[in-house]
């Protein structure tokens, strides 16, 4: 096709370029070498973006040495005057105990308790704010809560309690509620009067000692089957039924529970499904399920739809126990409760509703994106280096400029291949989820990624569509003019001047050839070079505390705006980081700010090996799935009496008040 539009008569071409009027080869260098210079414009301030934002996120991540060193000073001295005020009681004294430091202990004689617009009220409509730690172990094959084979379980609570907090979420699975199998002896060795005992009395003997400790209790419904936490069985338990126990068995060992704790009126809430998630074949015990089982909001499918589990299991819970809080986690493993806007829960009784995310350092994207950011400029720079030695290369060879309406179709042609190639990557990942090739999150799949999708596409499309019509101008209404020239200097009366002359295709087919590539080549280089700039400034946006912020704002923070239909208190069940980062820093100072009721994940120091998750092969356990190993996110040392980290009391006492 180029070809034959090249074909052009000399004549045609002499009136085009009489028409035109001669251009000098300096002022088309000079204009080369100007887009050239824009080009490195554009990587240099991506370059100064990206080394501003490290600079900023590196000074978030690491406080300087001196500060560290003072903190280190500062804190235990801190720490003892914390357990010296707490511990004014004796360890056994029990709910009469008041709190100096640390979370208001809820008032007995006060409950039960209730919301009241973006507040949780006890009954003379008190403010009470939740400063939970997590404590698992019944969840788990030994059924036990953890540290019961080093210290007594009145002197851990209380411990618990003189660390601050006024609330313990206690983990458990259908499966130990429901057989109430006998527990492991040899996880209660510092508490002989358990030996011998069934998981069911273990868990009423642990809900007597938190409540004489005066905390207040959330159950949470944390597996289907009991197991390491975390391990295959914790990855599969993201529904409310398996293939072995089924919706109705799951709402049983609710109501059980609920039954069971009835006349302990420290238990306040309970917590229907604990990180809800799609679950995918092969994760269940037998092997199941036949194909991905993945769970939305307001489908009306009791199968899938999280929305009909939460009314129904929740209006179970009330009819045996109407004092409880009901407590909802968000889709995706409780990162997001956006869809709660259109929909919220209703439940038999009013006042009863408490919605739930989880977050963790490790869901901060920003340490990523940041890293993405420096990728970007770095292929920034290979660019600008490949079309600087294209650019020396055609000044050195004396290579034919490009007419205006052939740069403008290169111009569209290269960002149509690089959004075109954006949308098929995109749309390849939308199809390996579905067939399983990685697991991922359906709800942010459906109401995010497969819209960026169709916007790189609508693009593509766009771009295409422009630079066919370019090249139809080009070829059919202007086959007079070359798209190639070259310019020669002629000699005349009262000095020399510079006549472009047209490199046509039959006189010279290589140089035409080459100017094609070359013009083509240095075309897409800018295309990509703008597609990375503005992947180098996405990310810098998303590397950002004010993106950081808003993201929760807009997962679950809009749902603490008063007098709105959806209006309702949110508890951070779980919240976690092994060392005081941004994420931390930040993550503190939004839940003082919007007074978030916060649980912090774990208070054990150590947990069973289990092993890790992996996005494309799945679940990985360790060698000794059954090894127990330290946990860096814990709140308790490896003691279990004092903060493992001294920058956790730092950061968490102010948001227990």
């Amino acid at each position: 096709m180029f070809t034959t539009a090249l074909l052009e008569k000399p004549q045609v071409h002499s009136s085009c370029t009489h028409a035109k009027g001669a251009q000098s080869a300096a002022a088309a260098k000079h204009f080369c070498g100007l887009a050239c210079g824009i080009a490195f414009g554009i990587v240099m301030a991506t370059v100064a973006s990206s080394n501003v934002c490290g600079i900023v996120f590196a000074i978030k991540e690491q406080l300087p040495q001196a500060q560290q060193q003072q903190q280190q000073q500062d804190v235990p001295r801190t720490q003892q005057l914390l357990h010296a005020k707490r511990s004014g009681a004796a360890e056994g004294e029990g709910r009469s105990h008041v709190n100096n430091l640390g979370a208001p202990l809820l008032d007995v004689r006060n409950v039960p308790l209730r919301t009241r617009g973006r507040h949780i009220v006890d009954a003379s409509n008190k403010r009470i704010k939740w400063a939970c730690g997590n404590w698992h172990g019944l969840e788990q094959t030994m059924g036990v809560p953890g540290g019961l084979h080093l210290v007594h379980i009145d002197v851990l609570v209380v411990r618990i309690r003189n660390l601050g907090f006024n609330c313990i979420r206690l983990p458990f699975s259908v499966e130990y509620v429901l057989t109430d199998p006998p527990i492991n002896n040899s996880a209660v060795s510092a508490n002989p009067q358990f030996t011998n005992i069934t998981w069911r009395t273990m868990f009423q003997a642990t809900v007597h000692a938190i409540a004489q400790a005066g905390l207040m209790m959330i159950l949470d419904r944390h597996m289907l089957w009991a197991g390491n936490n975390p391990s295959k069985l914790s990855m599969a338990s993201g529904l409310w039924y398996a293939n072995d126990i089924s919706a109705s068995d799951n709402v049983e060992a609710l109501e059980l529970l609920a039954e069971m704790t009835a006349n302990e009126s420290l238990v306040v809430g309970m917590e229907l499904i604990n990180e809800p998630h799609d679950v995918f074949p092969g994760s269940w015990p037998d092997g199941g399920p036949d194909k991905p089982i993945l769970i939305n909001w307001g489908s009306k499918d009791p199968r899938h739809d999280l929305h009909v589990y939460s009314e129904t299991a929740g209006n179970a819970v009330l009819a045996k126990n109407p004092n409880l809080l009901i407590i909802v986690d968000g889709l995706c493993a409780a990162t997001t409760l956006d869809f709660v806007r259109d929909m919220p829960v209703r439940l038999s009784l009013p006042h009863r509703i408490v919605y739930s995310a989880h977050s963790y350092a490790f869901w901060d994207f920003r340490h990523y994106n940041h890293g993405w950011q420096l990728v970007a400029v770095e292929v920034g720079l290979a660019i600008m280096v490949v079309q600087l030695l294209l650019f020396q290369w055609w000044l050195r060879n004396d290579m034919p400029s490009a007419s205006a309406e052939l740069m403008v179709c290169f111009a569209f042609g290269g960002l149509g291949i690089v959004t075109g190639c954006a949308a098929l990557v995109l749309c390849a990942g939308y199809i390996a989820f579905y067939r399983g090739c990685f697991q991922f999150c359906d709800y942010l799949i459906q109401t995010q990624l497969k819209y960026i999708g169709w916007v790189f596409a609508a693009l593509a499309i766009l771009f295409s569509t422009a630079c066919v019509c370019t090249l139809w101008w080009l070829l059919c209404r202007r086959r007079g003019c070359a798209i190639f020239s070259l310019y020669k200097k002629t000699f005349k009366p009262g000095g020399s001047k510079y006549v472009k002359v047209p490199l046509t295709f039959t006189h010279h087919p290589w140089k035409w050839l080459a100017a094609l590539v070359l013009h083509l080549t240095m075309w897409l280089s800018v295309c990509g070079l703008l597609f990375v700039f503005v992947i180098a400034l996405q990310c810098g946006i998303f590397s950002t505390r004010w993106w950081f912020l808003t993201q929760m704002g807009i997962r679950w923070g809009y749902l603490l705006e008063e007098g709105k239909p959806y209006t309702a208190p949110v508890w951070i069940g779980e919240f976690g980081a092994d060392h005081d980062s941004a994420f931390v820093r930040d993550s503190v100072s939004y839940f003082a700010e919007q007074e978030v009721n916060w649980g912090y994940w774990p208070l054990n120091p150590t947990r069973p090996c289990g092993g890790i998750v992996d996005a494309f092969t799945g679940f990985q356990p360790c060698e000794d799935p059954d090894s127990w190993v330290d946990d860096p996110f814990s709140v308790f040392a490896d003691d279990w009496m004092s903060f493992r980290y001294p920058w956790q009391q730092q950061r968490l006492l102010p948001i227990m008040m």
